[in-house]
Order: C-alpha cells, then sequence, then structure tokens
C-alpha cells in the first residue's frame, strides 16, 4: 500500500507505505496515517484516493534480488555508457519522433524485469 501515484498529496496527511503478503494474509486492509497538521482539519473526500495498494511479486523483494546489484564509479563509464544516458536525458535530435517513445518501448519488452528468469537463469 502506498500514496497514489501522480496526484496530490491530501494536505495535513501522510500514508504510511507497507507491504502485505496476500497469499497468507486473509482479512481487510488496514492502514495508518499520519497526520502532518495541528489545529487544522483535515478533509479526506469520498471519492479522492489517499492510498493504492499496488502489486508486487514476491520475487521483487526477496533477499537475493534486493543484493543482485553492483556499483561503479563515474569514471569507469565509457563513452558509449554517456551517449546512452544522453539519449535517455536529452531531447531527441529527430523532430519527428514521438513524445513518450521511450516509455513506450519500456512498455513493449517481453520479459518483467522482476521475472525469476531474468534474475537467476541469465548466463
Amino acid at each position: 500500500m502506498r500514496a497514489p501515484v501522480n496526484l496530490p498529496a491530501i494536505p495535513g496527511l501522510s500514508g504510511w507505505e507497507g507491504i502485505i503478503e496476500t497469499d497468507i494474509w486473509f482479512g481487510p486492509l488496514f492502514t495508518n496515517v499520519r497526520l502532518t497538521r495541528t489545529n487544522v482539519p483535515v478533509h479526506i473526500r469520498a471519492h479522492t484516493p489517499f492510498l493504492q495498494v499496488q502489486p508486487i511479486p514476491q520475487v521483487a523483494y526477496r533477499e537475493e534480488t534486493l543484493a543482485a546489484f553492483s556499483c561503479i564509479e563515474a569514471a569507469a563509464l565509457t563513452t558509449h555508457d554517456w551517449d546512452r544516458l544522453g539519449e535517455v536525458l536529452l531531447p531527441h535530435p529527430d523532430q519527428e519522433v514521438r513524445q513518450g517513445a521511450y516509455a513506450v518501448a519500456v512498455r513493449k519488452r517481453r520479459l518483467c524485469p522482476v521475472h525469476p528468469a531474468a534474475l537467476f537463469d541469465a548466463p
């Protein structure tokens, strides 16, 4: 559970994020909220979400997944690495390229980045 994505927060209210293991939890979903203002009313509207339930595969937060990373110094990056970074961060030089092309390409990837085969079976 987390705050809704792409929605402004409710002033004076902060939800606590958490993971609920739904394979073993059977019951209502509940949450704690933190009131961040004193002496003012906090308005929670009936049709405006203040929390969002987002499914996360268990493999995404396993210890072996969370520990499977490495870091390198910026000085170790090659010219090719910097060029690829520029492709993502800088506007595309071809004005005909549609905005959001990167997002479309990411969504079309065939293999989920947290799929067990992608993490543990790769050579």
